[in-house]
């Protein structure tokens, strides 16, 4: 059986169906279900150059610190892949016990600063960052958000939030 995630990318990790460049559609599409208030948003992380990175040349020296621009980081991450591509014989060697990591961000917005929010308009929050998480969990693991949390807390949530977000198969 597939993973949780994997399930909800489409894909098993023995067949290596598992594409993480589905996730954003994926959740583009839960926050548009199940966000009723239309604040939980897609968010683009941009990185600044220069990227500054700190290696050893082995384990007992020094460790020193590079500044990478553009044409460094596009050398470096060539080497990378070249690197990558002899590991596996290009692609014939499968890259068994190994992990990918993939940064995925969403940004919950509000009208107003965070006193205007709980002393004016009278908004928990903290219940909408909490719901923002439980969609954005619930679509990343591919399965209803009360099926992720802890079964003692499933009463306080069924009165914070509306039976249809607790229910949702993302």
């Amino acid at each position: 059986a597939a993973a949780p995630a994997e399930a909800a990318a489409g894909g098993d990790a023995a067949s290596g169906g598992f594409d993480v460049t589905a996730l954003p559609k994926r959740l583009d599409a839960s926050f548009e279900a199940l966000d009723a208030d239309a604040r939980l948003r897609p968010t683009t992380l941009k990185v600044e150059m220069p990227w500054r990175v700190k290696a050893q040349a082995s384990l007992l020296s020094k460790v020193e610190e590079n500044r990478f621009g553009s044409d460094e980081l596009a050398s470096e991450k060539r080497k990378a892949f070249d690197l990558l591509d002899a590991l596996t014989r290009s692609g014939a060697l499968p890259l068994s016990s190994t992990t990918l990591h993939v940064v995925v961000a969403a940004t919950h917005t509000f009208d107003h600063d965070i006193a205007r929010t709980v002393c004016v308009d009278n908004v928990d929050p903290i219940a909408k960052a909490e719901r923002s998480s439980l969609i954005v969990a619930s679509t990343l693991f591919g399965t209803a958000p009360n099926l992720l949390v802890e079964p003692s807390e499933l009463a306080r949530l069924a009165e914070a939030h509306d039976a249809a977000l607790l229910e949702a198969g993302a």
